[in-house]
């Protein structure tokens, strides 16, 4: 469903919610407040649907009653990199890295494009034996 207007976004988050249609229900609430957020979080007690608030970075500091917050972002090499910065229990201190590679892709990646950051090379110009003895004459200047 496409809501524009941010109160828009959380009426029908919390409709889907409460119609109890979907196993899960992903919504970008991007300036939802703590007590809208306390509000959704009770329209979900009773149901089976699980409810994912998807927010902008910036707020991470904000307060939240959800009992799981994770901040998640592209790692190098096809990763996924989800810190934990709320959830039940003790803390959890390392950031988990977690592959991406999306399914469709995997069969036609090359070695190359699958790990990237095991083929990082010199600069172009760097490899000659003459290019790199001018590099080091420069410095030397």
């Amino acid at each position: 469903m496409q809501a524009e207007a941010p109160a828009q976004r959380l009426w029908v988050t919390e409709q889907l919610v409460q119609a109890d249609i979907a196993g899960a229900v992903l919504s970008w609430l991007p300036q939802v407040r703590p007590e809208q957020l306390r509000r959704l979080q009770s329209r979900l007690q009773g149901g089976r649907a699980l409810c994912i608030a998807l927010r902008p970075e910036g707020v991470r500091s904000e307060s939240s009653p959800a009992a799981l917050r994770v901040l998640a972002q592209s790692g190098p090499d096809w990763s996924l990199r989800v810190q934990v910065l709320k959830r039940r229990g003790p803390a959890h201190d390392t950031t988990l890295v977690l592959p991406a590679v999306p399914v469709s892709l995997a069969p036609i990646l090359t070695r190359r494009s699958r790990v990237p950051s095991r083929f990082v090379s010199l600069p172009t110009g760097a490899r000659h034996a003459v290019v790199r003895a001018a590099t080091a004459e420069s410095i030397r200047l």
